[in-house]
């Protein structure tokens, strides 16, 4: 049997993008420069060590552009590239939109922190509000969620989760 999919979106971070890409650019420039007779820095990085940084850092930067975010009969699933989380509906008692700061998280990508005295895991994407979902059970008892329309998306859980009510 499958899910209907109710909610589906992809949430891209020029950011993140912009970030990641500066980083892989710096450091294939520091390579062709090295391997061309330069060097960087009195003790410089071997070219072979930049060449995989860069791929590495090219790799976490296209895993880390998109969030996204589906929700369906079972529950919602969110997460960047290969880092998703799937909550059931059981586990949702509540959910609102999000007015802490993305500064108080401590930045952009996928955080841990305090909120209020409980734990909250944060899907974090520049310029893009979020939603709460507060878990009746668990670790951590909050999860924060980047998104391009925090109504829309309340509304989708009010109308799947039969024993959460949405402020």
């Amino acid at each position: 049997m499958t899910d209907r999919k109710v909610h589906s979106e992809s949430n891209f971070s020029r950011f993140n993008a912009y970030v990641f890409g500066a980083i892989v650019l710096a450091m294939l420039l520091a390579a062709t420069y090295q391997f061309f007779g330069g060097s960087v820095g009195s003790d410089p990085a071997s070219n072979t060590f930049l060449l995989v940084m860069a791929g590495i850092m090219a790799a976490i930067g296209i895993n880390f552009s998109t969030l996204q975010v589906a929700a369906d009969d079972d529950g919602i699933e969110f997460g960047y590239g290969f880092i998703r989380q799937r909550v059931s509906w059981d586990r949702v008692e509540d959910a609102s939109e999000d007015s802490t700061s993305a500064l108080m998280y401590g930045g952009w990508g996928i955080r841990l922190g305090r909120v209020g005295g409980r734990w909250r895991v944060v899907y974090n994407i520049p310029g893009y509000p979020r939603v709460v979902l507060r878990l009746g059970s668990g670790w951590y008892r909050e999860v924060a969620i980047s998104t391009s329309d925090p109504h829309r998306l309340l509304r989708v859980i009010s109308s799947l989760n039969p024993s959460g009510e949405d402020d």
